[in-house]
């Protein structure tokens, strides 16, 4: 699984690490990317035509291709369950059963008549005025009308008018214009069924974001409604770019970031394929909110690189990246596990660290807390006497940790969990203690217990290595620590890319190739 640190959200998720098998990268490409899915699924989604006029609704076939079936010149249109809404004074849907105009019911009248296109199910929705829409089923359209909140409600409507009374189904889907009753389209049929937005490289608003591309919804087992967007790979590189590094950056780093975003779209194809897409929309891959905040830099920086990719021996690979090392990036190996070639420690002397926001911190916790977070990690501790870094990488960074308790018991963390055990922003510390009795260790100045201050005390470096109170980072021997402080430097996991080193290096003039290659080993740019 691939993860990534934003710098928006200052989230840094771990990974286990993947050379893939080559892909042939197309700026054509689709990349489908769940926005909405699981527990997040939505009741009733909705979309808006930005930049465009109206949609084509259609499906897509196990194969990713979309095939129109009916179209709709509304621009506000909402996505429903094949069930009873009622509509609020905000315009947005609640299942529920009301009465009036309110009311968008599941149940309908269909007439017996069937067609075999659009343009024949459209003349008969015309013909037969007021309340009728279109649904297509299985290959072939009909014509319903009305919507009433039961079967039973239904029944004397369909027997004068000669037709069967529909609805409630399980899997169908019915679109309605926004702030009315008014349906326009019901599918109930095999695919997953999809909204194509019309017009020149049309924009359609989603909850507030604005993307390109289509949108599908899938539906299971009844419930709510998946959101899928569909987007031409390069398109979702121009939505990624403004959310993982600022669009205000030199262009050459957001050139970088957008070799690196493309790479894991390629790559990561298929990650996410038993939910039925990609990748998805969060740091779980990569931060994706479409085009809200995308600038002439930020797209300029993807339609310089369009196409290219990181490559490592020949095979695509993903460029995995940070916010800030704070001094040196690490071995993937010191942190996941795994030797990978491309992935290598590097001493960094571009990245400003003092300028890295969340990249100078403290930490500090009770020796309860210390246990507690052990504890919760699924580590035995007694009471916590002291916390020590006993071992560091060549680079610098925090190899072990090892915590003992009152009654001499000892625990090691390694690697990754050095971090995520204790909840900091790196991998990059030391540790000083605060003794209740005897001699105390010298500690860096904090503001609070277990919070992340900025522009407290700065732990020094001599050699790459973390220095400062003592070097073991407890109390005197003897004493037993009551409070632990954590000072460090950078913000992420520390493989691959630092992403103020990127910011740092275009600024002094480097390249985003350049860039690149000092901080992956060995690595072409496929494309180029």
């Amino acid at each position: 699984m691939k993860r990534f640190l934003s710098i928006v959200t200052g989230v840094c998720l771990a990974a286990s690490l993947l050379v893939v098998p080559a892909v042939a990268v197309d700026a054509g490409e689709t990349v489908r990317v769940g926005l909405y899915y699981g527990s997040a699924a939505l009741a009733a989604p909705q979309l808006q035509n930005f930049e465009g006029s109206g949609y084509q609704a259609g499906y897509y076939d196990g194969g990713a291709v979309f095939h129109s079936l009916y179209p709709i010149s509304q621009e506000k249109v909402v996505m429903l369950k094949d069930a009873n809404y009622i509509l609020n004074a905000d315009n947005t849907y609640a299942e529920g059963v009301s009465g009036g105009a309110d009311t968008v019911g599941a149940y309908h009248v269909q007439l017996p008549q069937s067609y075999d296109t659009a343009d024949a199910a459209r003349a008969a929705v015309q013909a037969a005025g007021t309340g009728a829409f279109a649904a297509y089923l299985g290959g072939t359209y009909y014509v319903r009308t009305g919507q009433y909140p039961s079967a039973e409600a239904a029944q004397a409507a369909a027997s004068a008018a000669g037709g069967s009374v529909v609805g409630g189904s399980a899997a169908g889907i019915t679109v309605v214009e926004t702030g009315t009753g008014n349906i326009l389209f019901e599918y109930d049929s095999n695919g997953i069924f999809a909204m194509a937005p019309q017009g020149s490289h049309p924009l359609t608003w989603s909850k507030g974001f604005k993307y390109y591309g289509n949108f599908a919804y899938p539906r299971k087992d009844g419930g709510n409604l998946s959101v899928i967007n569909y987007v031409p790979l390069e398109d979702y590189v121009k939505g990624v770019i403004p959310y993982e590094m600022s669009p205000s950056w030199n262009v050459e780093a957001l050139k970088a970031q957008a070799v690196c975003a493309r790479s894991f779209a390629v790559s990561g194809e298929g990650k996410h394929a038993s939910l039925g897409f990609d990748v998805c929309n969060s740091t779980d891959c990569q931060v994706y909110k479409g085009a809200n905040q995308a600038t002439a830099n930020s797209d300029t920086a993807v339609d310089q690189t369009a196409g290219q990719t990181l490559s490592y021996n020949g095979k695509p690979v993903v460029g995995y990246y940070f916010a800030a090392d704070g001094g040196a990036t690490e071995d993937a190996a010191n942190v996941w596990g795994g030797d990978y070639g491309y992935l290598k420690g590097v001493k960094d002397p571009y990245e400003d660290t003092e300028k890295a926001q969340n990249a100078i911190w403290t930490v500090t916790m009770t020796a309860a807390q210390v246990g507690d977070k052990l504890k919760a990690a699924g580590y035995q501790v007694g009471t916590v006497a002291d916390v020590r870094v006993s071992e560091t990488t060549d680079m610098g960074n925090v190899l072990k940790v090892t915590v003992t308790d009152t009654a001499g018991k000892s625990v090691t963390i390694e690697k990754a969990k050095t971090r995520s055990v204790f909840g900091l922003n790196s991998q990059r510390y030391s540790v000083t203690g605060n003794a209740a009795s005897g001699g105390s260790a010298s500690t860096a100045a904090t503001e609070g217990l277990g919070g992340n201050i900025l522009g407290g005390a700065k732990a020094a470096f001599t050699g790459g290595k973390l220095s400062g109170g003592t070097s073991s980072g407890s109390a005197a021997p003897g004493a037993v620590s009551t409070s632990f402080t954590f000072s460090g430097r950078g913000w992420g996991h520390h493989v691959g890319m630092s992403q103020y080193g990127a910011k740092a290096m275009a600024e002094q003039g480097k390249k985003y190739d350049e860039i690149l290659k000092f901080y992956y080993t060995g690595i072409e740019i496929a494309g180029q």
